[in-house]
C-alpha cells in the first residue's frame, strides 16, 4: 500500500497519509480548521448582540438629550453609577469614535466633576 506525506492545512504539522486527498494531520485539526470564528461578520448571534449594544448606548443618548437642562447633570450621574452600564461607558471603540455618543459625554463629566477618566472611576 502507498503512503503519501502531506502538511496539515491547520497545524503545518507533517503526517503520513494512505490517499493522497487527505488535509489535516488529525481529527482535532480538521475540527479546529473548519469551526468559524465568532465574530460578528460570522455569527448570526454576535451580529445580533452587537446592534443591540450599539443600540442601547444611542437610546441612552436620546433620553440625556430629552432630559431637561436642570436634571441633566443627575441623570448622567444615575446613568454612570448604574451597574449595567460600564460596558457601554467604558467601550474603547465609542471612547475614539468621531462622533458624540454617551461614552464620551460621560468621560468628559466624570473629567471635570472627578478629575479622573470614566474607566478610572468606574474600576
Amino acid at each position: 500500500m502507498t503512503r503519501y506525506i502531506g502538511e496539515c492545512e491547520y497545524c503545518g504539522g507533517d503526517y503520513q497519509a494512505e490517499r493522497r486527498t487527505k488535509r489535516f494531520c488529525s481529527e482535532k485539526c480538521r475540527v479546529y480548521a473548519n469551526r468559524l470564528p465568532q465574530n460578528s461578520q460570522n455569527s448570526p448571534t454576535k451580529r445580533r448582540e452587537n446592534m443591540e449594544y450599539f443600540d442601547r448606548a444611542e437610546y441612552a443618548l436620546e433620553l440625556y438629550r430629552d432630559c431637561g437642562d436642570n436634571y441633566r447633570e443627575q441623570w448622567l450621574q444615575d446613568y454612570i453609577d448604574h451597574p449595567t452600564t460600564k460596558k457601554i461607558l467604558c467601550n474603547p471603540h465609542l471612547l475614539r469614535d468621531e462622533g458624540v455618543n454617551i461614552a464620551k459625554i460621560a468621560h468628559r463629566f466624570t473629567m471635570s466633576k472627578y478629575g479622573v477618566s470614566i474607566k478610572d472611576y468606574l474600576k
